[in-house]
């Protein structure tokens, strides 16, 4: 099957507009690293857009997967996780501060899929985000105790890590629970939930636990400041990464050039 000239940020196939083939013309000199891939017949303008919302996810901390992952697939056991997800963009775009959400289920059914469509949604609408993988930011934190360097003169790499997790106005924990759960790791992430439960700041979390579960992983004093704040939503189904039809749509996709650089 022949591969479709698609967007990573917008899934939309290349059309050219009015005025793009001068634009792209008067640029043929200066060669931006997207110029041979799109030239000719792209919509130069529609593109540039593109590469700024891709700046802004990568500022967030979106990996390259989620930054081109399209809109789920709609089916009854995402529905009421995609309600949730559409109240709270409702009420952000209100300036209003919403509860958090708890997205728990199986290995494989879109939970980050989902919590990725609310990341990217928050900052469409004006709000910068911190997206972290629970295992993979604590595991930059412990590989940093003892070294001689730090993002500033100011504080420590673990300093501006902690900074960043309980400053941001929307946080996101992507796999909570699946990290080793040592008395280091629960009094790490018990300061950053109960610093932002305390502020009234929100957080939004996907875990392979039930709540249930979650309480057995992290003990109850941790469990119950989540389950407050993050009403739990069950997702349900079948494992996507499985479904043929889910691969043969990722492999159709090529993306362009400057979403690879834009993480150099």
């Amino acid at each position: 099957m022949a591969s479709t000239k698609l967007c990573c940020i917008c899934l939309k196939e290349y059309v050219p507009e009015e005025g793009d083939m001068i634009l792209l013309e008067s640029l043929r000199n200066d060669k931006p690293d997207w110029y041979n891939f799109y030239f000719p017949g792209v919509s130069v303008k529609a593109h540039l857009k593109c590469r700024v919302k891709c700046a802004k996810y990568k500022v967030g901390g979106l990996a390259d997967r989620w930054i081109k992952a399209g809109e789920p697939i709609i089916s009854g056991g995402n529905k009421t996780a995609l309600k949730a997800i559409k109240d709270i963009t409702s009420q952000v775009s209100q300036h209003l501060n919403p509860s958090g959400i708890y997205l728990y289920g199986k290995p494989g059914v879109g939970k980050t899929h989902l919590l990725a469509l609310l990341a990217k949604s928050l900052i469409e609408t004006g709000y910068p985000i911190s997206w972290s993988n629970v295992p993979e930011v604590l595991t930059k934190i412990k590989n940093s105790f003892g070294k001689n360097y730090s993002y500033d003169e100011e504080e420590t790499i673990p300093q501006a890590i902690h900074r960043k997790l309980v400053g941001s106005k929307f946080l996101f924990l992507d796999d909570l629970g699946a990290e080793s759960t040592t008395d280091w790791v629960k009094e790490t992430l018990y300061e950053v939930v109960n610093n932002r439960y305390e502020n009234n700041l929100p957080i939004f979390i996907s875990s392979n636990n039930t709540p249930v579960d979650l309480c057995k992983v992290i003990g109850n004093r941790f469990a119950s400041r989540i389950i407050e704040v993050c009403p739990p939503i069950k997702v349900e189904g079948e494992d996507m990464r499985l479904k043929p039809e889910i691969q043969a749509k990722n492999s159709e996709i090529i993306i362009p050039p400057y979403c690879l650089h834009l993480s150099r």
